[in-house]
């Protein structure tokens, strides 16, 4: 079998058996993996279980991270930074030809990692999305001092002799006499001589004796009366400036009443028309930024139709927030999954616990001859993760669906943090991810502060499904998003999907396809009617 790359990249060839325990080698060396700093690296990854080799029909992705997790003699418990993390979903299997499961590029800029000793960590993923790490353990990264900042150049200290600073300054002990020409002194020093001081003294005398010099301190009525205007005009003046602003904010007033009038005419006679419209997704996404991740419990709402079941890669989320390896928030999706001959409608939520990830999830599988080609109404509830099972629903077309399968390994009672969101992805690991290929119609996209199952619930999930407006005593403390069924243009580049919770979570239309929404046209000439009626009230 072929074991060498003709590049000149450092390749690390890695043997990982998920039944040995002891940290990685360099297959090529035998010895422990050590990297050099701001080299590009590749990562050629061969999987076993107990020596054998695997399938890659059994391996759907493989991932490479390396953490910063301290000295290697640190005490515990340790503190755990992420450094990397790559995977790739490219596997093949190990023959004559192709020594290696997986490949993973490192590129030079990201292996930026300080000196010194590190954790690297490689898992695959079968799948049906179920982890297994082959191999973890230290790892070593060699300084780079080519690439490092110069270090500055030492200043000399200098010194004089003693003999050198008499001939240079004065002597605190000579009082000034150690000067030669005392004219000289006086000048250098601002000083005057006695004959000086007492002439400035007289002339100052001299100006305050004369009452009608023009810097006397004090000024005759009638000078007064001439430069300053008397107490009662002055109130007057000051009447009279109120009075023009009282006229002024009347007439402020007045034109925001005309703007109002129009703007209640215009959307009495425009948006009252409109259908409930459609978001279409053709190879793009929506990408917003400070999500406020509710609290438990909370609910995630969508109206949803796919045609096919998603093909291009393992995942088509549908609503999904926060990013892969944060230390202190959640991330999560509600999304379709795997390929369609094992399909799947997933409510998942992870975090990273002591450098750990723990993920909590249900799933059901919907039947796809009923499902395809028709519009759905889908909502994830999700509730506290206690001691007791796990308590989380899907709901399709309002009736509660049969989990087949539920994982929780982690016990989460409430939630915090601000994210980024996204819609339409290819990945819920990271809301940058590319779009997902697979065309998808969404509309009434909302995420609830409460429980919309629950018998109380100001919202429920009949009201849901029958279509029916989300009441505005509701917005914004009990709905986190609101999104509307049309795109508008902010300027030539950038098209928003505008978010009704009152908490601006404004989505950014992101890929290389597009978002429309069939109410597009109608939203534009609205508010090109409203900008027309301003103009002409404002003359």
């Amino acid at each position: 079998m072929a074991t060498q790359s003709n590049s000149i990249t450092n390749r690390i060839i890695i043997r990982a058996d998920s039944q040995n325990s002891d940290s990685p080698k360099n297959a090529q060396t035998s010895r422990e993996i050590s990297l050099k700093s701001h080299d590009d690296i590749e990562f050629a990854i061969t999987l076993a279980k107990s020596g054998e080799s695997i399938s890659a029909s059994a391996v759907a992705r493989v991932s490479v991270e390396i953490f910063d997790i301290g000295a290697r003699n640190a005490p515990s418990p340790r503190i755990v930074k992420l450094l990397l993390f790559k995977s790739t979903e490219d596997i093949s299997d190990i023959s004559d030809t192709c020594s290696f499961n997986a490949i993973i590029e490192v590129a030079a800029e990201e292996n930026a990692f300080e000196a010194g000793s590190k954790w690297i960590r490689i898992c695959a993923f079968s799948p049906e999305g179920k982890r297994t790490t082959f191999t973890q353990g230290w790892i070593n990264i060699e300084e780079s001092f080519g690439d490092s900042p110069a270090a500055e150049t030492e200043i000399v200290q200098s010194f004089l002799k003693t003999e050198d600073a008499k001939g240079i300054f004065l002597q605190k002990d000579k009082n000034l006499s150690d000067l030669l020409d005392k004219a000289v002194a006086l000048e250098n020093l601002g000083a005057l001589s006695a004959a000086e001081t007492l002439q400035s003294i007289e002339s100052a005398c001299s100006q305050k004796a004369d009452a009608t010099h023009e810097h006397s301190e004090y000024l005759k009525k009638s000078e007064a009366q001439d430069l300053y205007a008397s107490a009662e005009s002055t109130e007057q003046s000051l009447n009279e400036i109120e009075s023009e602003i009282n006229i002024i904010e009347g007439n402020i007033n007045a034109a925001e009443n005309t703007i109002t009038a129009i703007e209640n005419k215009v959307l009495d006679s425009h948006l009252s028309k409109l259908s409930a419209g459609t978001l279409y997704f053709n190879n793009a996404k929506l990408f917003g930024s400070n999500f406020t991740i509710p609290n438990f419990p909370f609910s995630i709402c969508a109206t949803v139709r796919i045609d096919e079941w998603q093909s291009d890669s393992f995942t088509q989320t549908i609503f999904q927030y926060g990013d892969y390896g944060s230390t202190t928030d959640p991330w999560g999706t509600l999304a379709f999954m795997d390929t369609s001959s094992k399909a799947q409608l997933r409510l998942t939520m992870l975090l990273m616990i002591d450098g750990a990830q723990k993920r909590t999830e249900i799933n059901c599988e919907p039947n796809l001859s009923e499902f395809l080609g028709k519009t759905h109404t889908i909502i994830g509830i999700c509730r506290a993760v206690t001691d007791e099972a796990l308590n989380w629903d899907i709901y399709i077309d309002g009736v509660k669906q049969s989990i087949t399968f539920s994982l929780k390994n982690v016990i989460v009672d409430s939630l915090s943090g601000t994210r980024n969101w996204a819609v339409n992805t290819s990945n819920y690991s990271y809301s940058s991810n590319p779009a997902s290929a697979n065309p998808m119609m969404l509309r009434n996209l909302y995420v609830f502060n409460f429980d919309v199952s629950a018998p109380a619930a100001p919202y429920s999930i009949a009201d849901y499904v029958a279509g029916r407006l989300i009441p505005p005593a509701l917005k914004p403390s009990q709905v986190s998003l609101a999104l509307e069924n049309y795109t508008i243009a902010r300027n030539a580049t950038t098209k928003l999907v505008k978010d009704a919770s009152g908490n601006s979570n404004d989505a950014t239309v992101q890929g290389s396809g597009t978002v429309a929404g069939d109410n597009d046209q109608s939203i534009k000439a609205f508010v090109d009617e409203i900008k027309t009626q301003i103009n002409q009230s404002n003359g």
